[in-house]
């Protein structure tokens, strides 16, 4: 069993290469695939140089994931956010649970790399809607198997999103397994936007999709 490790990309120099430094230390990766939305800045380059097959398209998480997964070989496809870093054991971790048929989808406890407090009560929010409600967000490093990716069709093309949708989808194959590590994500968005005025905005996405079982106009995670 081996592993494709996908990270969608724009404009992510600051972030990318550190990641790809966390990701190409890993057990059992197959390959690894920058899906680039059009980066104006180094990031295709960063990822070349790291050994990285590279996609360039249209930007949207979505339409980004589909084309990376499509251009990758391994038979679990773990998605990664550019800024997310996984601790040195996640590929095995991975491994594991998908030694078990009735896993569909694995995720990893969030840690955002920050000492605010505030941080700290939002990644604490998290790991408990993904322990009880068995809900992830693409920012825990959402794994899951080739083949039942194909069944599906793919990934829907939206700019945000795919992951809720990616999960629910998952929930109905088998079981969500939420791991024992953890991996680190910046806070970069939440400081940009302010931490509780994402959080709000965040909840009001969340009750868009709810409703709607699509992309709230105008919304952005």
């Amino acid at each position: 069993m081996n592993i494709s490790v996908i990270i969608p990309c724009l404009n992510e120099e600051p972030m990318l290469e550190r990641t790809l430094s966390a990701v190409i230390v890993q057990d059992a990766i197959s390959d690894v695939v920058v899906a680039d939305g059009g980066s104006s800045d180094r990031s295709i380059g960063i990822a070349i140089k790291n050994g990285a097959k590279v996609t360039v398209g249209d930007s949207g998480r979505g339409t980004q994931l589909n084309a990376g997964w499509r251009a990758s070989d391994g038979e679990i496809l773990w998605f990664l956010h550019a800024d997310t870093r996984p601790d040195k054991r996640a590929s095995n971790l991975i491994i594991d649970a998908f030694k078990d048929n009735e896993t569909s989808l694995t995720a990893f406890r969030l840690k955002f790399e920050s000492a605010d407090t505030r941080m700290r009560l939002v990644s604490l929010g998290a790991n408990l809607r993904s322990i009880f409600s068995r809900l992830p967000y693409g920012d825990q490093g959402l794994a899951v198997r080739r083949r039942d990716l194909e069944k599906l069709g793919g990934l829907p093309n939206w700019e945000y999103l795919e992951d809720v949708w990616l999960v629910e989808q998952m929930r109905r194959i088998g079981r969500i397994k939420i791991l024992p590590g953890s991996v680190s994500t910046s806070p970069r968005r939440y400081k940009e936007c302010g931490v509780w005025n994402t959080v709000r905005q965040h909840n009001k996405i969340m009750k868009y999709w709810n409703q709607h079982h699509e992309p709230m106009p105008g919304g952005r995670i």
